[in-house]
């Protein structure tokens, strides 16, 4: 038998019970002790949470804090709107970490408790304003030129972005981690969301005299597919060339017309070529046309126009490249390499090399390695924003450790 209740008017219930077919209707009171009503509605509300804080860390975040809220059944999280906009859904914690706001600012942040049921709570709001931006630091000073020159030198080296770069399209199934072989196919994959990603392998053996090339390469192209909590949209072209003449010569290639992942806390753009060579005599790094932007909602860092090339054979480093990051306190830094630098591994030493920085105050570095007897002197001239001159020196060897690297891509998806 099935038993349900309507409510007739506040007090009066109409009972309807389906029993052999036939349905018996009986009208009651709330009040009748002997048959009260089965109630269809769900239970009460969450209780208001208490105590909403907010905590400012710097122009761009702030941090909410409250006392978690109570329920007759169970609180599933809480809902976080920003001046009437929901911008999180269901947050199991009784924290939340707003970023990426905007310098001397108030927000309105309400949260508001939703239980099992999906009741939601009574509100509780805070007005929060965000700090002012700090005055601007000069891009190019005696006080950072160091730090500041270890960090161009780690773009020249790839070591600041290139192993986000390597393992591109972060893909969750480990057989697009690596390079396809002979029995690879074209797959179509429709996403979790709808979208639609394609892997297109390509591999050819040619062999002649004395000499065998091996090409093995990945096509990726992805419109608006989610991979677990991330989103690629773009394509990418990773590509490995083993040459065999008695000894092995190894290239490898990570290009793309223009690839975006988001999600994860992360947002991140590549557009470019970046390529690694390795043979017995030394490696090679080179990167063409690179723009990469990476934010992780707490540091952004941005390249643009990367065009270099760093090379363990003929110990050299040239080229140039726009860079905005952390390091850069977030003003914009042009460097170009004036004079290719060299290094001579019989003198273990760099003999020669000039560079130039130019900060978006004007500010501007040259920098000129000179070989001496003992330790290449490096030559610094410093121009602030203001036209004013400082001129001294410095050993190489503060940053010669920045010039060294390992091969990323060989590591990860190729050996000889």
């Amino acid at each position: 038998m099935c038993l349900h209740a309507i409510q007739l008017n506040p007090g009066r219930w109409l009972l309807a019970a389906f029993l052999s077919g036939a349905i018996i209707l009986a009208a009651c009171s709330s009040s009748d002790d002997d048959q009260a009503p089965i109630d269809d509605y769900p239970g009460t509300p969450p209780t208001m949470l208490g105590n909403l804080t907010a905590t400012v860390h710097s122009p761009y975040e702030i941090e909410l804090f409250w006392l978690p809220s109570t329920d007759d059944g169970r609180v599933m999280g809480y809902d976080i709107s920003r001046d009437g906009v929901l911008i999180e859904e269901l947050v199991v914690a009784s924290s939340y970490l707003d970023t990426m706001l905007e310098p001397a600012t108030t927000y309105q942040y309400s949260v508001i408790a939703v239980d099992n049921d999906g009741n939601h709570g009574t509100p509780i709001t805070v007005d929060v304003t965000t700090l002012d931006r700090p005055p601007p630091l000069p891009a190019i000073t005696r006080e950072n030129h160091v730090e500041l020159l270890r960090h161009v030198f780690d773009i020249y080296t790839g070591k600041a972005y290139f192993s986000d770069i390597a393992t591109l399209p972060d893909w969750s199934d480990p057989v697009y981690a690596g390079l396809p072989d002979d029995f690879s196919v074209e797959t179509n994959v429709t996403c979790l969301n709808g979208g639609t990603a394609r892997f297109t392998p390509f591999v050819s053996h040619l062999t002649g005299y004395k000499i065998t090339i091996t090409n093995l390469a990945w096509d990726f192209g992805f419109e608006g597919c989610q991979d677990n909590v991330v989103v690629l949209d773009g394509s990418l072209h990773r590509e490995k060339v083993v040459t065999s003449i008695g000894v092995f010569y190894v290239d490898a290639t990570v290009a793309s017309s223009g690839l975006s992942l988001e999600g994860n806390s992360r947002w991140f753009r590549y557009a470019g070529s970046v390529s690694e060579h390795h043979d017995p005599s030394g490696n090679r790094r080179q990167a063409a046309g690179v723009s990469y932007s990476l934010n992780t909602g707490v540091s952004t860092f941005e390249l643009s126009n990367a065009n270099t090339r760093i090379d363990y054979n003929g110990d050299r480093m040239q080229g140039e490249f726009t860079v905005r990051s952390a390091a850069t306190a977030y003003r914009q830094l042009h460097a170009e390499v004036l004079t290719s630098f060299r290094y001579d591994r019989s003198l273990g030493k760099m003999v020669m090399g000039e560079l130039e920085l130019t900060g978006d105050d004007g500010s501007k570095l040259e920098l000129n390695v000179e070989d001496d007897e003992i330790d290449s002197a490096t030559n610094i001239k410093i121009t602030d924003s203001n036209g004013a001159i400082e001129t001294f020196t410095q050993p190489w060897s503060l940053w010669e450790d920045n010039l060294r690297f390992e091969l990323m891509f060989s590591s990860i998806w190729y050996s000889d």
